[in-house]
């Protein structure tokens, strides 16, 4: 990525733009678009931290309109993806 790509990456993530979103502007690939935000603190705690702070704590969590259950493996791989 350019110096001006990151710029704008960081800039539409701060905005609340998605994954999806700034990959579809900027024309570079989704998980090259995660991949930056990780390793540059760009991730939303909005997306994952609440459900996974619950879980920690022991709480368990289910998404009814994705049938997600929050301690089932399949449950966290989905969540993952999700995010």
């Amino acid at each position: 990525m350019t110096p001006d790509e990151k710029s704008r990456l960081a800039a539409m993530r701060k905005a609340g733009r998605s994954y999806t979103e700034i990959a579809a502007e900027l024309g570079i690939s989704k998980n090259t678009i995660k991949t930056f935000c990780r390793r540059n603190g760009l991730t939303s705690e909005v997306e994952s931290a609440p459900v996974r702070k619950l879980k920690k704590n022991g709480t368990e969590v289910y998404f009814e309109k994705e049938n997600i259950w929050t301690f089932d493996s399949k449950g966290e791989l989905l969540l993952t993806i999700m995010s």
